[in-house]
């Protein structure tokens, strides 16, 4: 679930310097927004999101993938990950 708990515009913030390297760098952001903050802010958070990535000048490098990920769907996308980072703002969310 995607919320502002998540801290993902951490990791989009310090993508640029990681593009420099490694330009064919892929950040997969993989999820739906809760509902409870669909409820009340709408999509604001993942729009925000997405104009970061374009302000920062790593779209290109950023997929959201808007969609519920089975458990099937996480083993395949962690399977195929070089990386796993999981930027949350609050340690309780670390699973």
């Amino acid at each position: 679930m995607v919320g502002r708990s998540k801290g993902i515009e951490i990791a989009i913030k310090a993508l640029p310097e990681v593009v420099k390297r490694h330009p064919e760098i892929q950040y997969i952001v993989l999820g739906k927004t809760h509902p409870h903050v669909v409820a009340h802010e709408g999509e604001i958070y993942r729009e925000s999101l997405e104009t970061l990535s374009k302000e920062l000048g790593v779209s290109e490098n950023i997929i959201f993938l808007d969609q519920y990920a089975t458990e099937e769907d996480l083993v395949k996308y962690l399977s195929a990950a070089d990386i796993y980072i999981t930027p949350y703002l609050n340690e309780c969310q670390i699973t």
